[in-house]
């Protein structure tokens, strides 16, 4: 991960990243510890008792973290279901509601990653890309983006995703059903609505 990142991004960016040891080391890329271990702010925050996660990684503040605009927050290896584009440097776009369980839920699950979930602002701004590896191998990670770029349907979809996987039905369900008012033919949205238990344009 720290090679990927060391080769393939300029020195001025910054990520943010549980992994706030091995990998700035070896990058020095500025990086922002979504665990506060090297980070005043999130450090001095409040431990959660409830937060299921190794010990010293149980703080958070999606505040913190977003006030810093990351160009890039965690990463993950994958093997994708489908061929990245061959060559490429360019990212694929993903799909959000898909990778919901790896990215959030997992164990060890860190309330940093679930904080930012549930921030409407990280939904606005970060999309979910894959760099190409070779084949159907890539590394996906959130990448921020110029403001407005992401439509307001993608990042009300993707907010109201998480809001449901996270057990707030009636607030994902709001949030989904506003996305499908902004974009009434998008198909994966009213996917979503379905499965959410909603009928589209409803509400």
């Amino acid at each position: 991960m720290s090679a990927w990142l060391a080769g393939g991004f300029p020195r001025e960016t910054v990520i943010a990243t549980i992994s706030a040891g091995i990998i700035p080391y070896r990058t020095d890329l500025r990086t922002v510890d979504l665990a506060g271990l090297t980070h005043r702010e999130i450090g001095r925050s409040r431990v959660d008792p409830a937060a299921l996660g190794t010990l010293a990684h149980q703080k958070s503040s999606a505040e913190a973290v977003l006030r810093e605009r990351p160009d890039l927050i965690e990463f993950r290896r994958f093997s994708f279901p489908f061929p990245l584009p061959a060559g490429s440097t360019q990212p694929h776009a993903l799909d959000f509601a898909d990778l919901y369980g790896p990215f959030f839920q997992n164990p060890p699950r860190y309330p940093a990653y679930r904080d930012l979930a549930l921030r409407e602002e990280f939904h606005r701004s970060y999309r979910l890309l894959a760099y190409p590896l070779g084949g159907t191998a890539g590394i996906a990670t959130f990448r921020r983006l110029p403001d407005g770029a992401i439509p307001r349907a993608e990042a009300w979809s993707n907010y109201g995703w998480a809001l449901q996987a996270e057990g707030f039905r009636s607030e994902g369900l709001e949030y989904l059903l506003r996305a499908w008012r902004e974009a009434p033919g998008d198909a994966e949205i009213r996917r979503r609505l379905s499965l959410a238990g909603g009928a589209a344009g409803g509400g």
